[in-house]
């Protein structure tokens, strides 16, 4: 594995065509930290009811408990706690996936043009 591509904001990569050019995570970590944040939020401010909804972890603790009229235990509320935070967390790297690869097509596309008219420009010269 190339650890290089661990780097939250990108990464050096090449084309098919084998141009160089710079791809991007950036989409993927904001996704990440956004997601995070809103789950985080929903434990720092008790009160805020804006937070607590956007959470997959209130939908699944409370608002699916009260519509199988469950009463759940301390432990499976800390396990439902625990699946909605991942299934936040994997949203966000899905949504980011998709907006990365977005950008690393037209970054890739940009890097083939720029080199196929560089190429262009020399043999014309």
């Amino acid at each position: 594995m190339n650890i290089s591509k661990l780097n939250p904001i990108g990464y050096e990569s090449k084309t098919e065509q084998g141009n160089k050019y710079k791809k991007s995570n950036l989409g993927t970590s904001s996704m990440i930290a956004a997601f995070a944040a809103i789950d985080a939020s929903g434990y720092i401010w008790k009160d805020n009811k804006v937070a607590k909804y956007l959470s997959s972890e209130q939908l699944l603790t409370k608002d699916l408990m009260q519509i199988l009229k469950i009463k759940p235990t301390k432990t499976v509320k800390t396990l439902l706690s625990i699946a909605g935070i991942a299934i936040d967390l994997s949203c966000g790297v899905w949504l980011g996936n998709i907006i990365d690869k977005k950008i690393n097509k037209k970054r890739a596309e940009t890097a083939d043009k720029l080199a196929l008219s560089t190429v262009q420009n020399i043999q014309n010269n």
